[in-house]
């Protein structure tokens, strides 16, 4: 599906630039959670050692502090991977989205006028030139847009873990190929009185 605008075209890129944007920032919360948890509370600390990353390393850092601190076990390493693992996609495609040079342009066919966009980026690998186009369709970025915000409520799951409300098993779980996100552990939980 093209778009209907032009400004629709840049709007969803925009859309999508801020919940990618999201998706880091709730990455940092778990990390500076996780120093906490481990004593540093210091949080001019926790900023300087945060400053100036991107992406791939906060989800690097994050990755080998949850298997550090909160993974048990070899199994629960692997749960864990199959969760981080699958943000690798949506950085990749980050990086293909925010460093393209893009042109917009209309078609116009039996009077209806359509608008696309195409990008290109400049790379280049071991064999030689290797630019990478993408001409994403509005529903591309709506997918897109959902990606970033599944993301942003899988870290809060993993949230709750870090803090010790849920446990891995309420959240996520591995079945054959098909890593199962249980939602509903973002669900309030009940506090009892006494």
């Amino acid at each position: 599906m093209s778009f209907e605008s032009e400004k629709e075209m840049y709007e969803m890129l925009g859309r999508y630039g801020a919940g990618f944007e999201d998706f880091c920032s709730a990455m940092i919360s778990c990390i500076r959670n996780l120093l906490d948890t481990q004593g540093l509370k210091n949080e001019a600390v926790q900023e300087i050692l945060l400053a100036g990353m991107t992406a791939e390393p906060l989800l690097t850092k994050l990755h080998s502090l949850v298997n550090a601190v909160i993974a048990r076990n070899e199994a629960e390493q692997k749960i864990y991977s199959r969760v981080f693992n699958q943000f690798t996609s949506l950085i990749n495609e980050r990086n293909i989205y925010v460093h393209s040079s893009w042109m917009g342009f209309s078609t116009n066919q039996n009077g209806l006028e359509e608008f696309h966009l195409i990008g290109s980026k400049l790379g280049a690998n071991k064999s030689g030139a290797a630019s990478k186009t993408s001409a994403p369709k509005k529903t591309d970025l709506e997918s897109s847009i959902k990606n970033c915000r599944n993301a942003c409520l899988q870290l809060a799951i993993i949230m709750r873990i870090i803090i010790g409300v849920r446990t891995l098993s309420e959240c996520f779980e591995v079945e054959g190929k098909e890593l199962n996100v249980k939602y509903e552990a973002l669900n309030l939980i009940p506090i009892k009185r006494v």
